[in-house]
């Protein structure tokens, strides 16, 4: 009886993209990680939310990813969210582009995403563009905002509960739906270079044995 209650609560919330009552406010606690208490930086900030919240954006990445994968949506080029890749495979990618550098002495330039800030300054908008440019349901763009809308968090000190403060419009580091809505907003980076070197004659292809095979 009490799973069905949780049920009916997530229909609501996908149906209607609204997210009753208060449940989706955080409570923000420090944890210590290691050595010396006194020092801030053993401590990191944990935010816990309520299951309810986290439930419907869980089980849209659940689906989103696997069907991501089976249109074909997130370009070839882009190794996150690529079903059946691993981070092993990347390492030997650019293994193997390193060693073609070194012995045709030809300088390479790589763009790394900084895993430290990869969240903070990822715009909603970014993947709210994506989901139209891939022609995904706008009922996403809908769900997504109304998750971020107003969110009341209230932060644990050591002399009680602070005043809760609101977080509006931002992309949480923690949320199910964070790695997948980074992923498909950088994918339009990679669309874009895509087609930029389509036409350019000293343009790099690699390709695999397997794959010249077209295995």
């Amino acid at each position: 009886k009490g799973l069905k209650q949780v049920m009916h609560l997530v229909n609501y919330i996908l149906k209607h993209n609204r997210f009753p009552g208060s449940i989706k406010g955080t409570w923000l606690m420090m944890l210590h990680k290691k050595g010396l208490q006194l020092a801030l930086t053993n401590w990191r900030g944990l935010m816990l939310s309520n299951f309810i919240a986290n439930f419907p954006m869980m089980w849209l990445n659940y689906l989103l990813t696997p069907y991501m994968s089976r249109m074909q949506i997130i370009p070839e080029t882009q190794v996150a969210v690529q079903e059946g890749v691993q981070s092993q495979d990347l390492m030997a990618f650019l293994a193997s582009l390193k060693c073609w550098s070194n012995h045709n002495n030809e300088e390479i330039f790589i763009i790394k995403r900084d895993q430290m800030k990869g969240f903070y300054f990822l715009s909603p908008r970014g993947f709210h563009d994506a989901i139209l440019e891939y022609g995904l349901p706008s009922q996403i763009i809908d769900l997504d905002v109304a998750a971020q809308h107003d969110n009341i968090c209230y932060a644990h000190t050591a002399y009680g509960i602070a005043h809760p403060f609101v977080i509006s419009g931002l992309t949480k580091q923690g949320s199910p739906l964070s790695p997948i809505k980074c992923a498909i907003t950088t994918s339009l980076g990679h669309q874009w270079i895509q087609d930029l070197m389509q036409d350019q004659e000293d343009r790099v292809l690699i390709q695999t044995k397997l794959g010249r095979a077209g295995k």
